[in-house]
């Protein structure tokens, strides 16, 4: 079975919905709060033409979420079946994807190799635009915005897939999927087509559903092996090049400012 690690919650604005013409990603990575401990921020320089890298990850991670300086961003949401796929780990792919320059680029790395478990990756551009791509065992979907907003949590939205006789075993196990999507969805969308960065981090603050909501903090009623939190929250303003990141929930802790840089 393909194991799922962690649920989270990610956003897209692309320009047409973003103040000013902004475009944005934003996302909240939830899993042992632990892992708030191994997370490392890193600044790769590449010298051989490909973009260099903002990249949040955990230390001895090959890649992870990031932004690089072509204006390409990407986001892990956790998917799986009842399948077990086989095929390149998953954080290769992710490195790879951050070695790209254009949506259309990143697209083909995500999918160039079968993955070794299924994925979900948002990405976006300062060139204004995101896209979702929903990755299982032998094939894959694309998702654009409608009306400028994508969300998505972890369970696969696109109607091709999984493809039969494969089920979708995330959305199961995080049944908070749907609530945490709807609601994600629904806020932002109240927002209207003047999207801030403000906007944004208010909905990533939300408690609604409690204590699994979109800022989620640790269940102490699950065995403490089980629960899960917020381990980081990320929002990059795709078109100006800024990176607020907050380590930990982020209704507990300020967003700090970065660039490349």
């Amino acid at each position: 079975m393909d194991k799922a690690e962690g649920g989270c919650t990610s956003i897209g604005i692309s320009s047409d919905a973003g103040k000013n013409g902004d475009a944005f990603l934003a996302h909240n990575w939830d899993w042992k709060p632990s892992q708030r401990e191994s997370m490392v921020i890193m600044k790769i320089r590449q010298k051989n033409g490909k973009p260099d890298i903002f990249m949040v990850t955990e230390a001895g991670i090959i890649g992870k979420t990031g932004y690089n300086s072509a204006g390409l961003c990407l986001y892990l949401n956790a998917l799986s079946t009842d399948q077990a796929p086989k095929g390149l780990p998953l954080h290769i792919a992710m490195r790879g994807i951050l070695d790209c320059t254009t949506l259309a680029e990143a697209i083909a790395a995500a999918v160039r190799f079968r993955l070794g478990c299924c994925a979900n990756f948002m990405i976006g551009h300062r060139n204004g635009e995101c896209v979702d791509i929903e990755i299982e065992n032998e094939e894959f979907d694309v998702l654009y915005p409608k009306d400028g907003i994508l969300v998505h949590t972890n369970h696969f939205i696109s109607p091709l897939l999984p493809i039969r006789p494969r089920q979708d075993t995330c959305k199961r196990k995080f049944t908070d999927t749907f609530v945490r999507l709807g609601r994600a969805d629904k806020l932002i969308r109240k927002k209207g087509h003047d999207i801030s960065e403000e906007d944004i981090m208010e909905i990533l603050r939300d408690h609604v559903e409690y204590p699994s909501g979109i800022c989620r903090h640790e269940d102490v009623n699950q065995p403490e092996g089980k629960r899960m939190g917020t381990v980081f929250s990320m929002i990059v303003n795709l078109t100006q090049g800024n990176i607020y990141y907050c380590k930990g929930n982020p209704c507990e802790m300020d967003y700090k400012i970065y660039t490349l840089s």
